[in-house]
């Protein structure tokens, strides 16, 4: 990856796993949360392989997104910082607590979806703004 796009990923990757953590630290002081020790939706692994995994998947995602898509592209920037930001973030939380503090609840009449966090919210943006526009920012047969 090119120094000069390099440079904005991990700024906005640090702004955006700071803003996590703050929030994190705000509401571990001030709030009542769940302690999620597994993965997505509370799935219960050893935290081993939770951390393993994580560092695996994220060393994946920038492999995948130099050779995938084009890295000049704001929008590739922000998708691959907010999945990065994110993913880094709850693998912060893993390693200094044990396991991720989520703190958001969305709590319908008929369904109740698992606490999250702000992490996890970036991950899923992230994936969906790819996911959305792959057409946009994927490299052309030409590698540009």
């Amino acid at each position: 990856m090119s120094k000069i796009y390099f440079i904005p990923i991990a700024l906005l990757t640090a702004i955006f796993a700071l803003g996590d953590q703050i929030s994190k630290r705000s509401v571990v002081e001030n709030m009542a949360f769940t302690k999620n020790p597994g993965i997505a939706f509370g799935i219960a692994l050893p935290q081993f392989l939770i951390i393993s995994l994580t560092i695996a998947l994220l060393i994946l995602i920038i492999f995948l997104s130099l050779r995938e898509f084009q890295m000049s592209s704001r929008l590739t920037q922000l998708s691959l910082s907010l999945i990065l930001a994110g993913g880094l973030s709850n693998l912060y939380d893993r390693l200094t607590r044990g396991f991720v503090v989520d703190f958001i609840s969305l709590d319908f009449k008929i369904f109740r979806y698992p606490d999250f966090n702000l992490a996890d919210a970036y991950i899923f943006v992230g994936v969906l703004l790819i996911l959305l526009f792959y057409a946009k920012i994927k490299k052309n047969k030409h590698g540009r």
